[in-house]
């Protein structure tokens, strides 16, 4: 694997992309002290300053039994390589947040991001997919954030965004392969131990409310409704405060 770190670029996951669009699908880790365009899901702007956050993504070649799950995967992962006994109290917020915290009071730790392509010249090379992540290593001073952030150096004051790195790349990249071989399912378990959401009551994006319980063998986020139960793919989800 190819491993790169460059002081500024518009966003690792962007380059990766256009990389794997041109034909280029070398497995690399790209890290960045600073994205100007940094983004998370539905195109929402990342904001960091340099030094403040982890920022990297993967690119792997793949041809998984199912996508389906792999963004819970990675996050589990993540939190596992970071929290192994669960003395920090981190939690994962499907289907692609680190918080941390108490459900009434949380605060965002990491966001992660997938995004899938394939080359548009002529090639035997099959799809790949590129795996973002940012973590918070100082607390970042933004006031626009609906969940109040919080930085890895509250919890180890001396940690660098290399030490992170160091600490859960490998592992990530092994669960990641992993994942294409096996899916979600047998992780399904080990998932539900960290999920901050379950039996919560949340609103959907569409205006549904529900509670959530939980994820199915494929990562659906399985919403009780009113007279239901619903599978959710993808969704924004806030969790509603309690009068």
């Amino acid at each position: 694997m190819a491993i790169e770190m460059v002081d500024s670029i518009d966003s690792t996951n962007d380059e990766l992309m256009r990389r794997i669009r041109s034909g280029n699908t070398t497995p690399t880790l790209l890290m960045a002290q600073y994205q100007t365009a940094g983004k998370g899901r539905h195109a929402n702007p990342w904001h960091a300053k340099p030094g403040e956050c982890l920022m990297f993504s993967l690119c792997l070649p793949m041809d998984p039994l199912s996508w389906s799950g792999l963004s819970l995967v990675v996050g589990l992962s993540i939190v596992q390589s970071l929290d192994p006994d669960q003395q920090l109290g981190l939690k994962l917020k499907w289907p692609n947040d680190i918080w941390m915290g108490s459900v009434n009071a949380p605060k965002k730790l990491a966001g992660i991001l997938i995004e899938t392509a394939m080359p548009t010249v002529r090639t035997t090379l099959a799809r790949s997919v590129v795996v973002g992540v940012g973590i918070n290593i100082a607390t970042p001073t933004h006031d626009c954030m609906r969940i109040e952030p919080i930085g890895f150096q509250e919890l180890e004051s001396n940690i660098t965004a290399p030490d992170l790195l160091l600490r859960l790349a490998r592992t990530l990249i092994q669960d990641i392969l992993s994942f294409a071989q096996t899916g979600f399912s047998i992780l399904q378990d080990h998932f539900h131990k960290r999920d901050i959401l379950f039996m919560q009551e949340i609103s959907l994006s569409d205006g549904r409310i529900g509670v959530a319980m939980g994820v199915d063998n494929h990562g659906q986020l399985k919403v009780q409704g009113d007279s239901e139960l619903w599978l959710i793919n993808s969704s924004e989800i806030q969790i509603r405060s309690r009068s």
